[in-house]
């Protein structure tokens, strides 16, 4: 069967942090509605073996508790409210910024079994859990639906063990290392994207990972400024906090552009 994936350079990173609790099912959903191709989230396991989506460790960040995922059940971290932090830092209600529970990634892949045209990028927060996050995305047969965006090479590697060719976003940080080296990984494992961090972008070097096919990324971008820095030098995706404004300068390039 044939996939119709959006395809515009949007990843919702955390869904819609600007807007939404991050790593929540509503932010998940909105990135989903405001239009990205993708939405990025983060995988960790829990004490009883499932996969939840949190970027942290521990829940203190984020929550009105501080557990510490790997070593809490399902059941218990289900009792904390992952909204407390956003609600409180912007003096919200419970009305408007209602209670949220953290997500499963089961959870999260029943929403986008509604959504096929849009994709879900998952990040794996520890070693070990690849064959675990795995499973959950074969029970669901999204591997063609979903991504990995990770730094490490070896936890790339690994879950490439248990989803053979599935779609992989090749997260780097060290902007002093030559972009070439970084191409060859990708060149040498099929990875299809590489993601710099915004410091270490150049238009030399989106150039350079255009001509070897694969498509240049920068992460993490909130700013509307480095946005637009950022599509200047060449950028096809964002690792975005705030997609909508992302989406809004991709539509006035178009419309700059006679498009």
């Amino acid at each position: 069967m044939g996939h119709n994936f959006r395809q515009n350079g949007v990843t919702a990173h955390r869904g819609n942090p600007r807007d939404f609790p991050e790593n929540t099912l509503a932010g998940f959903l909105d990135g989903i509605i405001c239009g990205a191709d993708w939405v990025e989230t983060d995988v960790l396991v829990t004490r009883d073996g499932i996969p939840v989506l949190c970027h942290d460790a521990t829940t203190g960040r984020t929550a009105d508790g501080d557990l510490r995922i790997s070593e809490s059940t399902l059941a218990e971290l289900k009792e904390l409210d992952f909204s407390h932090s956003f609600r409180t830092f912007r003096g919200l209600d419970l009305q408007s910024c209602p209670r949220t529970s953290i997500p499963t990634l089961s959870e999260a892949l029943e929403l986008f079994a509604w959504h096929r045209d849009v994709r879900f990028s998952i990040q794996l927060k520890a070693n070990g859990i690849a064959s675990c996050v795995a499973d959950v995305v074969r029970h669901w047969g999204m591997e063609v639906q979903v991504g990995f965006n990770e730094g490490s090479l070896d936890r790339l590697l690994d879950i490439r063990k248990f989803l053979p060719g599935v779609y992989v976003f090749y997260d780097v940080y060290d902007k002093n290392t030559p972009v070439e080296d970084y191409i060859g990984i990708c060149l040498e494992h099929g990875f299809q994207e590489l993601v710099m961090h915004h410091a270490g972008i150049s238009p030399e070097k989106c150039e350079k990972i255009r001509a070897a096919g694969i498509v240049p990324g920068a992460w993490n971008v909130g700013d509307e400024g480095l946005m637009r820095r950022m599509l200047d030098s060449g950028v096809y995706r964002l690792y975005c906090d705030a997609p909508r404004v992302h989406l809004g300068l991709l539509e006035e390039m178009r419309k700059s552009d006679g498009q």
